[in-house]
């Protein structure tokens, strides 16, 4: 497994919590961003950064996403999100969820 890397979550100057690795809302960072984002609505699409894959949510959680054949190679995944949240702790509402990682060999 790779090493996290934390970083705090910052939207428009408050910061709503702290991602096991850099998010690309934070565009000094030199570590990878991620490569597939899921937005719900409502969210602008530069919350995924450059160059990632952008998909939207179902509209019902939890969901699932399968693949027909499986992973086609070992493959380490982290999954971590930000949330509409009443009971945050920031005028915003908004909160990161606590990390998941799969590592599928």
């Amino acid at each position: 497994m790779s090493a996290p890397h934390p970083a705090n979550v910052v939207v428009r100057g408050v910061t709503i919590g702290c991602s096991v690795r850099p998010t690309p809302l934070d565009p000094l960072s030199r570590l990878p961003h991620p490569n597939r984002c899921l937005r719900g609505n409502g969210v602008v699409g530069r919350a995924c950064g450059l160059g990632a894959e952008r998909r939207a949510t179902p509209i019902s959680a939890p969901f699932g996403i399968a693949r027909a054949r499986g992973a086609l190679r070992p493959i380490e995944l982290t999954i971590q999100a930000a949330i509409e949240d009443s009971g945050a702790a920031n005028p915003l509402g908004l909160s990161v969820t606590n990390a998941v990682t799969v590592i599928v060999r």
